[in-house]
């Protein structure tokens, strides 16, 4: 899964998408504006009309895969027919799209079976180990040749890890409508500081690529690698640190804002070579965790809440590298020149962002540290013989409680999967936890194991 995953990360980066779109066939610029155009359509039908989860099936990855393994070579060779050029480039531009978000969906979708911890690590881990792709610029044309292997190993893989697994999954929101909708506004809050950051790193690290010295395969510019596999250990840090999903996306962006700070500061006052590495580390750590806040939210909304990223992600990729190049007539000359003001004037909003998102951050921890304190007493203070008939009555809460899967505890009960999880949930809600480890905490101190 962890390669599987990063092969999968890989897809939506400048190794893959360089090499595909090579700068030295005809017409892969207006064809790449083609792929971003059809991006955002594809996005916006499966934001309006894309079926709920149970819709989605495994062999999708594999088919989506092979989509995004044709339309790849189609682009890439399409230059050996020179009298059918533009049409290979549009088929095949058709391909990647429908296939790269199939692939999203499936793996959105697969995340969201599991358990948090697992998934956690699925993503965290693998979004760190998709740097390594990027290495592979040093060996010429190996690139080249992986382009149609990776998108197979990611659906391989994504599909092998589905027909083994179980659903495990329960949700860590809110107990109260109260604290739903404080979760809500904080994840709104980040969603909204993914989109804008990401609008101004994405500026930034377009002027870079004017400059035909910004993304080349030499040891110099794959710098930016290794900072990113610093962050992404930062990030899955910060995950398993922290108790739920929703602070420790705060943390990751506040990191984030951090290290896009500094590379702006750099840009502004040192060089502009010396920050814009920074600032695209900054860039695809933003677009990884915007593709995990909405996949948290496709856990309430449905799947088609992964549109929202698509049409986002096409969108700032559209007004970025071709509109704003347009308006106000950027060119490989006067590029540096729109740099500084830019990275100026965004480290003011960057400073305010990371303020706000720390200050959140501290709010939530403060408050979830307050609630585990309440619980607590409750237990010690008289509700025990409550707890204790509660789970006489609920088998289901004590198999899992004794550190049981939900595939253990439906066996040992006989049950389906899907009735354990619907019970736990209750369970989760009367007994106002949020993580399994919790409701083994509670079992053990009550001395309700049945060993």
């Amino acid at each position: 899964v962890l390669v599987g995953m990063a092969a999968y990360w890989a897809l939506w980066r400048e190794p893959f998408l360089g090499t595909v779109y090579r700068s030295d066939l005809p017409g892969m610029f207006g064809a790449r504006l083609w792929f971003y155009v059809l991006l955002f359509a594809l996005g916006a039908i499966v934001l309006l009309c894309m079926p709920t989860l149970s819709k989605i099936r495994p062999w999708f990855s594999l088919v989506s895969a092979g989509i995004v393994s044709v339309g790849a070579l189609t682009v890439a060779l399409s230059s050996a027919a020179p009298g059918v050029e533009i049409a290979l480039q549009l088929v095949g531009g058709a391909g990647l799209v429908v296939g790269m978000v199939g692939l999203s969906v499936t793996w959105g979708t697969f995340l969201l079976s599991i358990s948090r911890q697992s998934a956690s690590v699925c993503l965290f881990g693998s979004f760190a180990l998709s740097f390594l792709f990027g290495f592979l610029d040093l060996v010429p044309g190996a690139l080249f040749v992986l382009m149609p292997v990776m998108p197979l190993v990611s659906g391989a893989a994504l599909l092998a890890a589905w027909t083994e697994t179980v659903a495990d999954h329960i949700d860590e929101g809110a107990s109260s409508e109260e604290d739903e909708a404080s979760a809500t506004r904080f994840l709104v809050v980040c969603i909204t500081v993914c989109a804008v950051a990401g609008f101004l790193a994405s500026t930034m690290r377009s002027l870079w690529l004017y400059d035909a010295g910004g993304y080349s395969p030499a040891l110099a510019s794959l710098v930016t690698y290794v900072e990113s596999i610093c962050i992404a250990g930062a990030f899955f840090v910060a995950r398993v640190k922290l108790d739920d999903f929703l602070s420790a996306l705060l943390a990751d962006l506040a990191i984030t804002m951090a290290v896009l700070l500094v590379g702006l500061l750099t840009c502004s006052f040192v060089a502009l070579s010396a920050g814009l590495g920074l600032v695209s580390t900054a860039h695809t750590a933003l677009q990884f965790l915007f593709w995990v806040a909405m996949a948290h939210l496709a856990q309430s909304r449905g799947v088609r809440a992964m549109g929202v990223f698509f049409v986002v992600e096409a969108a700032v990729s559209l007004v970025t590298m071709y509109l704003v190049p347009q308006l106000v007539d950027i060119s490989f000359d006067n590029s540096a020149s729109f740099a500084f003001p830019l990275a100026l004037g965004g480290s003011a909003l960057v400073a305010i962002a990371g303020a706000v998102l720390a200050a959140g951050l501290v709010a939530r921890l403060v408050g979830s540290s307050a609630a585990m304190r309440g619980r607590a007493v409750a237990l010690s203070g008289g509700e025990v013989p409550v707890v204790q008939a509660f789970f006489r009555h609920e088998a289901d809460g004590e198999s899992l409680g004794r550190g049981n899967s939900m595939k253990r505890a439906a066996d040992e009960l006989f049950l389906a999967p899907s009735t354990v999880q619907s019970y736990t949930k209750v369970i989760y809600r009367k007994m106002g936890i949020h993580r399994k480890q919790e409701l083994i905490d509670i079992v053990a101190s009550l001395g309700q194991g049945r060993e």
